[in-house]
């Protein structure tokens, strides 16, 4: 998650990630941004992913979301 206008503050602080509700991790920001890779495995439905911008002494906490949905792996035939 990353999003600032030119020239003001950098946002500090950190975000928190989940999937479908689940806590996944809290990750401190790098030059405004913050980055999470998720490891696990998902099964094939539609899963929301939201980021929570934990705010800082400029900016006030913000949550941004997102769905994506997993497709079934496909098999070679022979």
């Amino acid at each position: 998650m990353a999003g600032q206008t030119a020239g003001a503050a950098v946002p500090t602080g950190t975000a928190s990630f989940y999937i479908d509700g689940a806590f996944q991790a809290t990750v401190t920001l790098t030059n405004g941004a913050a980055t999470y890779n998720f490891s696990g495995t998902l099964i094939p439905i539609r899963h929301t992913v939201v980021a929570t911008y934990n705010g800082d002494s400029v900016y006030a906490p913000r949550s941004f979301s997102s769905t994506f949905t997993v497709q079934p792996p496909t098999y070679a035939t022979t």
